[in-house]
């Protein structure tokens, strides 16, 4: 599979891990477009789009099923499952079912999520880490961030997050309500690639996060689930 000749369609975002995925494939020399505008990369193009033209279609958490017109047949499907999706309200629906029996792969995006979609594959989270980056020049705080979907800090805009951590030298990460902050999420994954040390994550520094990651790591290692699914 030649990378420049690859087009991938992303169909929406969560976590702003699609848009990073997007923005590492194109630096490889993919061709990447959006169906939809996310919250989360409102720069990024709504045009509607033919799905026949793309190699590979990769579906950010069902739930953006019900935003787009979406075509199915004789693409391959790659879905990425992120939390809440699989875990608990969304995970009796009858879409739920046959997008998995639909997907050439299923991506989760913590390893518990195996729970609910045995025949997934974890796929680690990325990084912007030319966004997320230590910044020296700010004033740290005392003390331990709380942070992540299930702490009870406040919302900020994601753009603004980068700013957040750096007032600080540590963090616990909760990815979500009532779980375990052991579990590898991209918000830990921010921390550690502003420079703090992660609690719960002793091994992931800033090295750490580049090396894994990074766009240009996470996309090498998305072109490897490609690969397998277009041969």
């Amino acid at each position: 599979m030649r990378v420049n000749e690859l087009k991938v369609l992303f169909v929406g975002d969560c976590s702003n891990v699609a848009a990073g995925l997007a923005k590492g494939l194109e630096g490889l020399g993919a061709t990447v477009s959006y169906v939809q505008r996310s919250l989360r990369c409102p720069d990024r193009p709504t045009d509607l789009v033919f799905y026949d033209d793309y190699d590979v279609v990769h579906l950010s958490y069902p739930f953006h099923l019900w935003k787009t017109r979406f075509a199915f047949k004789g693409r391959h499907l790659v879905l990425h499952w992120h939390g809440s999706d699989a875990r608990n309200y969304f995970a009796g629906w009858p879409v739920k079912k046959f997008l998995r029996g639909r997907a050439d792969v299923n991506l989760l995006s913590t390893i518990d999520l195996n729970y609910w979609i045995p025949e997934g594959e974890h796929f680690l989270g990325c990084v912007d880490t030319s966004v997320f980056r230590p910044m020296p020049e700010i004033k740290k705080r005392d003390g331990v961030l709380e942070w992540g979907r299930g702490s009870k800090g406040p919302w900020i805009p994601h753009n603004q997050v980068p700013y957040l951590l750096n007032q600080f030298r540590e963090a616990r990460v909760f990815p979500g309500k009532s779980l375990n902050p052991r579990l590898v999420s991209v918000s830990a994954l921010e921390a550690a690639a502003c420079g703090l040390r992660v609690l719960d994550h002793p091994y992931m520094t800033r090295k750490w996060v580049v090396e894994n990651a990074g766009l240009d790591a996470a996309a090498k290692r998305l072109l490897g689930v490609y690969e397998k699914v277009i041969d």
